[in-house]
């Protein structure tokens, strides 16, 4: 047990971390970060090792369970927040259950037993301790039933890491609920009893505590890391994009004079911005260039990025625009013409070379280079190896 209690406080430690640095990128949620600091700094205080070192005492205690009820409320306003959803809570009511929580503090520095199970038994012979607890175990039921239940109504029908998030939170939170309901019969069977053998249920409700912060933390780690997996897709969208991106850039209209390198689009800090921007700006260039293509096989990612190339150099070189049949119209919505654009990007380095195979028409002056005339504008803008960029 008493490992899955210490692999709970680092698995909570990893994802603070985490969150950390979410929120100082400005991607994450404030309360998301309180809730699981303020989780992992409430267990590390219950770990058998702290408390020797720094003493069982009720400040200690008080603590802890004061930090736990701060990071049940901070789910359940991270859970509202994802969700849209909004509940208020009258400020008399914080009021009573912090003099609720705070009661056991007429004894503040009174020490408390090294073990779990004689200090239950010092808090169900305590009036102070027992007030507490009632407030505690009440306010982590509420707080955890409602969280648990927008949670695990939103997250069926919500998809993708907002998904993997709702669903973690929910069963963990449902967990949760679990261990209030198990410590509840602990200490009133202490009280009902005192000295009664209740080992068993002090052991379920640690396992259910413990249970609950690893679903948690596992749903937090997971939806990180579909995020991460999401972000590494972009990036590598980005790489494949950017050659057929400086190909056309001379013609769609741009703030830069030259496109940025290869590495700094790809490694850039707003990647699905510059992702839009990429697709957009191909998209205006495709356009532009759509009276110079030439007839071609469409169905031929190769074909079609080769009578784009040459549609390209033709521009450049003032060539009077041929019969066209222009390109094969794109897939309507953003996420579908991003899949055909990446799909002609990973053929545009293999077009120039068999270019006079697959596009009827084109000659041997058309197979000497991509983009000549472009690196040419480019060079005389006075930007070498971006015009260099162009070649394929």
């Amino acid at each position: 047990m008493d490992e899955l209690v210490t692999a709970g406080v680092v698995v909570l430690w990893a994802v603070t971390v985490v969150e950390v640095v979410r929120a100082v990128r400005g991607t994450g949620a404030r309360s998301l970060l309180v809730a699981v600091a303020a989780l992992a700094a409430g267990r590390t205080l219950d770990l058998d090792a702290v408390g020797e070192a720094l003493g069982r005492t009720t400040v200690l205690a008080a603590v802890e369970h004061a930090l736990v009820v701060v990071s049940a409320v901070a789910v359940v306003a991270f859970t509202h927040r994802i969700t849209g959803e909004r509940r208020t809570v009258p400020r008399a009511v914080w009021v009573v259950l912090g003099l609720m929580l705070a009661a056991p503090l007429v004894d503040a520095w009174g020490a408390l037993p090294a073990t779990a199970e004689d200090r239950a038994a010092v808090y169900a012979s305590s009036v102070p301790w027992l007030v507490h607890w009632v407030a505690f175990l009440t306010t982590l039921a509420v707080a955890l039933t409602a969280g648990a239940r927008v949670a695990l109504r939103n997250g069926r029908l919500a998809r993708g890491v907002l998904g993997v998030r709702l669903v973690g939170l929910g069963a963990g939170q449902v967990l949760g609920v679990l261990y209030t309901a198990l410590k509840a019969l602990h200490l009133g069977a202490l009280v009902v009893s005192p000295g009664a053998d209740v080992g068993l249920l002090g052991t379920a409700e640690q396992a259910a505590l413990s249970s609950a912060i690893l679903l948690v933390a596992a749903g937090l780690v997971v939806g990180f890391a579909a995020t991460v997996a999401a972000d590494v897709a972009t990036r590598r969208r980005l790489w494949v994009l950017w050659p057929v991106w400086a190909g056309l850039w001379a013609h769609a209209p741009h703030l830069d004079h030259a496109p940025p390198s290869r590495l700094r689009t790809t490694f850039s800090a707003d990647a699905r911005i510059r992702e839009v921007r990429l697709v957009v700006e191909i998209g205006d260039a495709l356009r532009v260039l759509t009276p110079y293509v030439p007839a071609h096989d469409h169905t031929d990612p190769v074909a079609s990025a080769a009578a784009l190339q040459l549609a390209s150099r033709r521009v450049g070189q003032d060539v009077a625009p041929p019969e066209s049949t222009g390109p094969r119209p794109a897939e309507a919505g953003f996420a579908a013409r991003t899949r055909e654009l990446y799909t002609l990007a990973r053929a545009w380095p293999r077009a120039a070379a068999v270019r006079a195979q697959v596009v009827p028409g084109a000659g041997a002056e058309d197979v000497e280079g991509v983009g000549d005339a472009v690196a040419a504008q480019a060079r005389a803008s006075g930007d070498g190896r971006h015009g260099a960029g162009e070649r394929t």
